[in-house]
This record gives structure tokens, C-alpha cells and sequence, in this order.
């Protein structure tokens, strides 16, 4: 196997406005990524998740494929790399959030970068927009959510805020925010995210 290299990833929720550019190593085994994945976008790891590739295999740690167990014929994200399903610039892979809600992501290979040892990977470079709060419900869920909070007047809008804070600990939230910065120190406390 050849030394590492860095991978330039760039996260896309699909169909909202939100992506994150990450550098990762290019043998960050799937499980890891799916660790960085959630500390730049801000989720909490309570969900169930999984990786597909642009051919369509299925990858999890769970052992379900396709709403049935089957460990004979996972691919297993503990042991395949990034650098497994994607080897060339472009490539791309998608990836699950919360089976229920849907969280669709497409992960595109932007770049193949040296190791530069002066830096810290994983590392969030670049971003825009703040990810759908945790149980928020799907697509139809979030826009809800948001309407309701565009309007004080809402009968919904106290009950909606106070959930909100419950939740993610903070009194409002700003579909718009991308913190980078936030998301690096997320991501210096990995550990956190791992189980």
C-alpha cells in the first residue's frame, strides 16, 4: 500500500445549500469519516448511517443492507478507507444520515493533495450554511421549521424556539451560520463522536 495522501472532500446535503470541504487522509477508514462528517456539520452521532458508491454497494458497520440483516454481504466501514471507494478526482459516494429523515449527502472527491506535515487532519476548510437541527423531520420537517421561525407571530414559534434550545443548547437558530472554526474545534475532539 502506498503512503497517504490528502484527500479534499467536499460534503453536500442534497437539497439544501450546505456543504463542508474537509481534508482528510486518503486511509481514514469509512467509520472515521463518518465521525468527521458529523462534527463539521454539527450533528450528534444518534442516528443510524450509512456510505454507498457510485455503483451502488451499500456500506455500514450495522450489519443491514437494504432494510435486511445480512453480515455475510456487508462491506464493512470499520475496515474500507475512503481511498477504497474513491481513487480519482470526482469520484463520488453518498452518504445516509438518519435513515428516517433522510439526510442525503454526496461526498465528491475534489482533489489529491501531499501530506503536509506542518498541518492538522482532519481539517475543515470551507462551509456555508448551518446543518438541519437533529429530529427535525425530512426535507418537508425543516421547511416547516423554518417558516415557523420567519414569523414571531406564530402560534407554533415559542414552542418551536424552546425546542430548539432543548435540543441544541442555544436559544436560536440561523439556517444561514457556518462556523469553521466551530467546526475545527468539533473536530479536535473527535473522540467525543466516536463509539
Amino acid at each position: 500500500m502506498s503512503d497517504p495522501k490528502i484527500y479534499k472532500l467536499e460534503t453536500t446535503l442534497v437539497y439544501l445549500d450546505l456543504f463542508r470541504q474537509v481534508l482528510v487522509y486518503s486511509d481514514t477508514p469509512l467509520e472515521k469519516f463518518h465521525a468527521v462528517i458529523q462534527a463539521t456539520m454539527g450533528w450528534f452521532n444518534r442516528h443510524l448511517h450509512q456510505f454507498e458508491t457510485s455503483d451502488g454497494q451499500t456500506i455500514t458497520n450495522s450489519g443491514f443492507i437494504n432494510g435486511a440483516f445480512d453480515a455475510q454481504d456487508e462491506l464493512d466501514g470499520e475496515n474500507m478507507t475512503i481511498e477504497s471507494v474513491l481513487k480519482r478526482q470526482d469520484e463520488w459516494m453518498l452518504y445516509t444520515y438518519d435513515m428516517e429523515d433522510n439526510r442525503d449527502h454526496e461526498i465528491v472527491l475534489q482533489e489529491i493533495l501531499p501530506v503536509n506535515e506542518a498541518q492538522t487532519y482532519p481539517q475543515c476548510i470551507g462551509g456555508a450554511n448551518a446543518c438541519p437541527i437533529e429530529d427535525s423531520g425530512g426535507l418537508q420537517g425543516y421547511e416547516d421549521l423554518l417558516e415557523t421561525l420567519s414569523d414571531p407571530n406564530n402560534p407554533e414559534y415559542e414552542e418551536i424556539s424552546c425546542w430548539i434550545l432543548r435540543v441544541t443548547g442555544v436559544p436560536t437558530y440561523d439556517p444561514r451560520h457556518f462556523d469553521k472554526n466551530d467546526a475545527n474545534r468539533r473536530l479536535a475532539n473527535l473522540s467525543l463522536y466516536e463509539q
